[in-house]
């Protein structure tokens, strides 16, 4: 399936080919669900020698597999918005101000994607055998925690890392290293903020930031996995146990807020520069959408102990968001909800002919033709806003939780973890169907 995905053809959509592509796609997506799945029932059963068997020194490597598995969720991502916005007559790289001669497009996204999944759920099934069941010889574990204490345990995170950074920095005839160039040079601009003009390109950047908090996060937590003693001491397995991660406690105090604040801080400075430059009261509306945000922030980070006023500023943060996506960054306005709800009514949810109103704000169907005369302002069915409304908001009230410090949301470290790795893949999935509205309504 991944050699499928890989090596073969990318057919214009709606071809034959076209249809076995999308087919192969969906055969690897099902077949990479069944193996976590089983993963999940690996992990469930008991381990051999179970009074050795320690779950904070198994789940110690987590950071370095979560932040692998990141990169692979991006670029699922990225794939299925090219995808959706290719299907829908959006051209989204005009938009977004992309080299007119790249052809990167959603094939090359879902093969990266295709081929850092599978490595990744080789690696950790793996791990989890081995760790679980000792399959290989113990290294050097009379300097560990116990008996079951081993140093070649960090070779799985190894691993999966050095192939995700192969997979970054390797040549690509589709994606060469100026299309990288011109990527790595937004987000020069958007660190830089506000000392550079803001473009719609770097605008999305920015957000896409605001979405990697968590991700982010795990970069220094791996750093201090790898390069702390291996096999784990004492000492380490205590320290993950209670704050989940292995690193020093001024890492928690300084380095963990500042991942959390900066991209916020971006955004707020863009934000500036913006209104500097266009005099649009919006933008200033906006800086306070990220200046709630980062409230979050600054309350659970050095004022953990107030659980009301955390309640209270994460309201309004998810609030905040939640509505300025829906009718600024989306567009949809009182007009246009009024438009989807007489919609929603119809058979199929499509606008009809006589509607006039409706044919200015939505389309008449998902499948609208490209031609130059035909394009609608809307490109989709009143049901998929519908739909794009409710997950973003039910997403958003999980997304505050990425502002927030690991040991403060769960005690236990197993439900922390899963709580982690949940709403950090549900966030890149929220921004990845933000990311189409937004760029349409662009």
């Amino acid at each position: 399936l991944v050699a499928r995905l890989v090596l073969g053809a990318a057919p214009a959509a709606g071809t034959r080919g076209g249809e076995r592509k999308t087919f192969t796609l969906g055969a690897f997506c099902g077949f990479s669900a069944a193996m976590l799945l089983a993963i999940a029932v690996l992990i469930a059963l008991p381990a051999w020698e179970p009074e050795t068997y320690s779950e904070a020194y198994f789940l110690s490597s987590i950071d370095a597999f979560r932040l692998a598995l990141s990169v692979a969720l991006v670029y699922w991502g990225m794939g299925a918005v090219a995808l959706v916005c290719d299907r829908h007559c959006i051209n989204h790289n005009f938009i977004l101000g992309v080299d007119p001669r790249s052809h990167v497009g959603p094939e090359f996204f879902f093969s990266r994607a295709a081929l850092l999944t599978s490595v990744w759920i080789f690696t950790f099934a793996m791990y989890v055998i081995d760790y679980k069941w000792m399959v290989l010889p113990e290294v050097a574990s009379e300097s560990g925690f116990n008996s079951r204490s081993s140093g070649h345990y960090v070779m799985y995170p190894c691993v999966v890392l050095a192939f995700t950074a192969v997979m970054e920095f390797a040549p690509s005839r589709v994606c060469r290293y100026r299309y990288r160039r011109s990527l790595l040079a937004s987000l020069g601009r958007t660190v830089a903020a506000p000392c550079f003009v803001v473009s719609f390109g770097d605008n999305v950047v920015g957000d896409v930031l605001t979405s990697l908090t968590k991700p982010l996060q795990d970069v220094p937590a791996t750093f201090c996995y790898l390069f702390s003693h291996h096999p784990q001491v004492a000492e380490s397995v205590r320290r993950f146990d209670a704050y989940g991660t292995t690193c020093p406690e001024w890492e928690g105090r300084w380095v963990v807020p500042f991942i959390l604040g900066a991209p916020l801080y971006f955004r707020m400075m863009q934000c500036v520069r913006r209104y500097v430059d266009t005099k649009n009261p919006m933008h200033l509306c906006n800086f306070g959408k990220y200046a709630a945000s980062m409230a979050v922030v600054a309350v659970t980070c050095f004022w953990s102990e107030y659980k009301a006023a955390i309640l209270v500023v994460s309201a309004i943060a998810t609030v905040y968001a939640g509505a300025w996506d829906v009718c600024v960054d989306w567009g949809l306005g009182g007009r246009e909800l009024a438009v989807l709800v007489r919609a929603a009514g119809r058979p199929g949810g499509a606008v009809e002919e006589d509607d006039v109103e409706a044919q200015a704000s939505l389309a008449a169907s998902a499948g609208a033709s490209c031609g130059p005369l035909e394009r609608p302002r809307r490109h989709f069915r009143a049901s998929f806003y519908w739909f794009a409304i409710v997950a973003d908001l039910l997403a958003r009230s999980t997304w505050v939780l990425t502002l927030m410090p690991h040991d403060l949301l769960v005690k236990d470290i197993a439900h922390r973890t899963a709580l982690i790795t949940i709403v950090s893949v549900i966030e890149i999935a929220r921004r990845s169907l933000w990311a189409v509205l937004r760029i349409e309504n662009e």
